[in-house]
């Protein structure tokens, strides 16, 4: 553990990364689009028959999870349990699989108020700590809480700690220090930190770290608005994930790691986007409005993803 924190008190990555019902895309950056969709049926026995031979052959190797696009829901629910099924259920599978879906009404991102901690204490039954930052510390405000979350006899609680900054320079030292990290040079010194959105977040339960997450709020021009997160939970396995969606592409960064990027429109005709990436204990995100392709690209190039794999 970092010795600076205040928290003392408590795939294999595959050549088909996005796979669509009727083909998979392969070129450095593909779009989706509608093809001839199999019938349900014939997609759960396909990708049973891909997703068998890709699970077993991962065990000691970081998996990165796929991306399986699909037309609609229930293709989507259908294919995630024909592979859930073929490997005898979650328990033994590489990773889980879930389905999400973006609906066409999507609010827009606004730019959030300042992160309050005072009103986020009233949640906890102690608080172990709760204190406020100076210009050397980099940070704002942090705090250690803690709940219980016993249920019958089994003894258990959930212990936060959060810290608030106005940039991810100002938390990214608690990151903890044995889990690879990214660099978030280029975003600090080209985009525009939402100041009181940059945090730094640990939950821990009897058995120890069960998430840590870095996130923050960056603008860029005119309404360029994103945010992005990086999240470690030990223990955890890459999760494939089974979604619906028109306008999926991937994108191969300048180290080489292959991205899942999401499209869509918001209400008042913003363009929206989601960039997906999950890879053992590791997540990394960035979503937001309004930021272009090849602006967007650059910045997937500095974060060096090469090293969460």
């Amino acid at each position: 553990m970092n010795d600076r924190k205040m928290t003392e008190l408590a795939g294999l990555l595959d050549d088909e990364f996005i796979v669509r019902a009727a083909g998979t895309v392969g070129s450095k950056e593909k779009s989706m689009k509608k093809g001839s969709v199999l019938k349900t049926a014939l997609i759960a026995a396909a990708l049973c028959l891909a997703l068998a031979g890709t699970v077993f052959a991962v065990t000691a190797a970081v998996r990165q999870a796929k991306i399986y696009a699909f037309d609609t829901p229930q293709e989507a629910a259908d294919a995630a349990k024909a592979a859930s099924d073929s490997v005898g259920g979650e328990d033994v599978a590489p990773g889980m699989w879930h389905i999400t879906e973006h609906g066409r009404k999507i609010a827009d991102f606004e730019e959030p108020e300042p992160i309050g901690l005072e009103k986020r204490l009233t949640q906890y039954d102690l608080v172990l700590a709760h204190r406020f930052g100076s210009t050397e510390d980099g940070w704002n405000e942090m705090y250690t809480a803690r709940k219980d979350t016993s249920y019958g006899l089994i003894r258990d609680f959930q212990q936060d700690t959060r810290y608030v900054a106005d940039s991810l320079a100002g938390v990214e030292f608690l990151w903890p220090e044995n889990v690879p990290a990214l660099d978030f040079s280029r975003l600090e010194s080209e985009y525009r930190a939402v100041a009181g959105n940059e945090t730094f977040f640990e939950r821990l339960d009897r058995n120890g770290a069960e998430m840590v997450v870095l996130s923050g709020t960056y603008r860029g021009e005119g309404d360029a608005i994103f945010s992005v997160e990086l999240s470690y939970y030990p223990g955890r396995k890459a999760r494939d994930q089974y979604m619906v969606s028109e306008d999926l592409t991937e994108y191969t960064t300048a180290d080489g790691v292959v991205v899942a990027i999401d499209e869509d429109v918001t209400v008042s005709g913003r363009q929206a986007f989601w960039v997906y990436f999950d890879c053992g204990e590791l997540s990394f995100s960035v979503y937001g409005n309004e930021l272009p392709a090849g602006e967007l690209h650059t910045l997937l190039d500095s974060f060096g993803l090469s090293a969460l794999l």
